[in-house]
């Protein structure tokens, strides 16, 4: 993989202006008793939305994540701070002499909340059951870099359609007979060794192992709540993970108590093997959607971290703020990620390429910058951002209102005459409806398209994107590793048509062997282009998304919190975080020594929003 780019974050200085800081931030409520009576104060972190799931074999959204991050452990982790992966429940790794072979070594004193060991055979049989069509894993295509493991997961899958059906997806190259588990590249050696064969020598492994769609569940708890019928897995009652009583994990915290739309309280698990390294005892995850009633909340006291920014008169002045040496709780840095619109492919006027580069083509995404992004976003030409070293994205058509209209009329529209009303979904939070209010007026003005908005929460929109059931929508992807794969991938065609992560209903052959060809390459030169060349179909022929944007962020956080690092690639675990007190560094000195000590063992082995 290429190195990793670091952005230098601004560290900038208390604002005298807004909202007094209550004294001390300790009379805020909801304090936790440990120990000897002694009430500790949690670590308080605002969330833009409420946790859809907390499974990890379905999770795809970076709220969830980080509320899963805190449940869950994996074979490796990825430090934010320097975005190496370390070890976890692997203690060590070993591989193979052509890169292909991983052979990760378990510690023996991991357990699970209800003490029962982790042992290899949770991998392999988590893995599996993201590799079950059943399961319905958002990111199952990440596992297809495993030997065999696309196989096991289309044969399943197409297995499961009527003949005729099969007879279609077999034309189509798809594997339509299923093949046993025991032929996929993961294997349990013993309880404490897992083998793991790769289709071939992939640089990114490491990340994926620290991913959290790698991260093991409890298999008792799961097949407690399993929905059968006539034999086959139909669904998983969600009451595993919703009542916190039925939640068995194997990270360093457990739930205690879940209250919708309102807050998620975690506390430290006694029986964690890392326990003393983790500094707080207790956290609690708060969903607001709202960016003024959450900044409201974080400079009031109420929360510690916002890991977004607040609307944009608020966040424009507390940069100028920061910049003048009045605030040292902003931190802003450019993202490993992009924001785009999904265009549903099998819907009309969209079906026709040619329509969806002139409503591409009709978007002015200077403009849209400048006027509605304010921490330095910049207009995107491609759906992979720039950063990754030896690779170099193809840029897309930019802005062209004249053909624009002149494709439009290729397709059979002009002047928009005939076009049927296209729809916006957008969830409501942050600065999307802006955003799409501004992109309905440059579709009318330029294409005369009449267009439609619809604001939905976050659940309604995953629902209705998944299913098709849209015209354009709202999407944006932070790289999970720093691999053009991570954002090409997603694309691919599923046995069903479309599914996973891809949500616009687009398939096109050649795209999908370029892609898994680009995952069996171990030549770095040829694989970047395969990637250059799936990613031209993307962005510059066929369009099924029109990227708009290359993100950026904004965290407010204060300095008496400690162990919390804002990254490029969006990588915020909380399980190394805590509230000290101000001017306080025993925990960055504790976490370096950690970390010197992890690199160190690290070298025996060889890392949506």
């Amino acid at each position: 993989m290429g190195a990793v780019i670091r952005n230098t974050i601004a560290m900038l200085g208390l604002l005298a202006g807004l909202m007094p800081l209550p004294g001390g931030l300790v009379g805020c409520g909801r304090e936790g008793q440990v120990g000897e009576g002694q009430p500790v104060r949690p670590l308080r972190v605002l969330n833009q939305s409420e946790v859809q799931t907390l499974d990890p074999a379905r999770i795809s959204w970076q709220i969830d994540i980080r509320a899963a991050d805190l449940l869950f452990d994996g074979l490796t982790q990825t430090h934010p701070r320097t975005l190496e992966n370390i070890p976890c429940i692997a203690e060590r790794w070993d591989l193979s002499e052509d890169g292909k072979t991983y052979t990760f070594h378990l510690r023996r004193d991991a357990t699970w909340s209800n003490g029962d060991r982790v042992t290899a055979h949770d991998f392999a049989w988590s893995w599996q059951r993201v590799l079950d069509p059943e399961t319905a894993a958002d990111y199952v295509y990440l596992m297809y870099v495993i030997r065999n493991a696309q196989r096991y997961n289309e044969g399943r899958a197409c297995s499961l359609e009527p003949l005729p059906r099969q007879a279609e997806l077999k034309v189509k190259g798809k594997f339509v007979e299923a093949m046993p588990f025991d032929q996929v590249g993961i294997k349990a050696m013993d309880d404490y060794t897992l083998r793991v064969e790769l289709v071939a020598a992939l640089p990114y492994f490491l990340d994926l192992t620290s991913f959290i769609t790698f991260k093991p569940v409890h298999r008792p708890t799961i097949e407690k709540f399993t929905i059968r019928q006539d034999g086959r897995v139909v669904d998983v009652d969600t009451d595993w993970y919703l009542q916190p009583g039925n939640l068995v994990c194997n990270g360093p915290y457990v739930l205690e108590s879940w209250v919708q739309r309102q807050y998620m309280r975690y506390v430290k698990r006694a029986g964690y093997y890392d326990a003393e390294k983790i500094p707080s005892q207790r956290i609690e995850i708060l969903p607001i959607s709202d960016p003024s009633t959450a900044f409201k909340m974080y400079d009031q006291g109420e929360a510690d971290i916002m890991p977004f920014p607040p609307l944009r008169r608020v966040s424009e002045a507390l940069i100028r703020r920061a910049e003048q040496g009045r605030r040292d709780d902003v931190h802003v840095s450019l993202k490993f990620g992009t924001y785009f619109y999904r265009l549903n492919t099998q819907r009309k006027p969209f079906d026709d390429p040619r329509v969806r580069m002139a409503f591409s083509r009709a978007i002015d995404r200077e403009l849209l910058t400048r006027r509605l992004c304010w921490l330095g976003e910049k207009p995107a030409t491609s759906l992979v951002p720039p950063g990754v070293r030896g690779y170099e994205s193809p840029t897309m058509a930019g802005f062209d209102p004249e053909a624009a209209r002149k494709l439009l009329a290729e397709a059979g529209y002009p002047a928009g005459k005939g076009l049927p009303v296209v729809g916006i979904m957008f969830n409501k939070e942050a600065s999307h409806q802006a955003i799409a209010e501004s992109i309905k007026d440059m579709w009318s003005k330029y294409l005369g398209a009449t267009v439609e908005l619809l604001s939905l929460d976050r659940g309604s929109l995953r629902q209705k994107v998944q299913s098709l059931d849209y015209s354009a929508a709202r999407a944006g992807w932070y790289g999970d590793y720093l691999d053009p794969i991570t954002f090409l991938d997603m694309f691919m065609t599923a046995p069903e048509g479309g599914g996973g992560n891809n949500d616009t209903g687009f398939s096109n052959p050649e795209y999908d062997h370029l892609i898994t060809e680009a995952m069996r390459e171990s030549d770095a030169k040829r694989r970047n282009g395969l990637m250059r060349r799936a990613e031209e179909i993307l962005v510059v022929e066929q369009l099924p998304i029109i990227p708009l944007y290359y993100y950026a962020d904004m965290y407010l956080f204060r300095p008496e919190v400690k162990g919390f690092w804002p990254n490029q690639m969006g990588i915020n675990p909380l399980r190394w975080a805590e509230v000290g007190m101000a001017g306080d560094s025993k925990q960055g000195d504790k976490e370096a020594g950690r970390q010197g000590a992890a690199t160190q063992a690290k070298g025996t082995a060889g890392g949506r929003s």
